[in-house]
């Protein structure tokens, strides 16, 4: 049982004079164009959680500053009426 011998080659290696068939060229395309696909879509996923987030905190900075606007406005108002 153990390993066999080194003489003889794992038949899923191309030896010479075998001709390599669509099937395996399109198999290693597919593994090719699956890669490249994977990337892009990773980095499409990455590019609209940083735009989601960056675009939640200026809305959430406006916010904050809309907010020191109010209570601005709403201490004049209050200094004005204790004169």
């Amino acid at each position: 049982m153990g390993t066999p011998p080194h003489n003889i080659a794992p038949s899923n290696k191309l030896q010479q004079g075998d001709k390599i068939t669509s099937t395996e060229i399109m198999k290693k395309r597919s593994g090719k164009y699956m890669l490249i696909s994977s990337c892009l879509l990773s980095l499409g996923i990455y590019y609209y959680v940083k735009t989601t987030k960056y675009s939640d905190y200026r809305r959430r900075y406006e916010g904050v500053l809309k907010d020191i606007e109010r209570q601005k406005a709403k201490f004049e108002k209050w200094k004005a009426d204790n004169l």
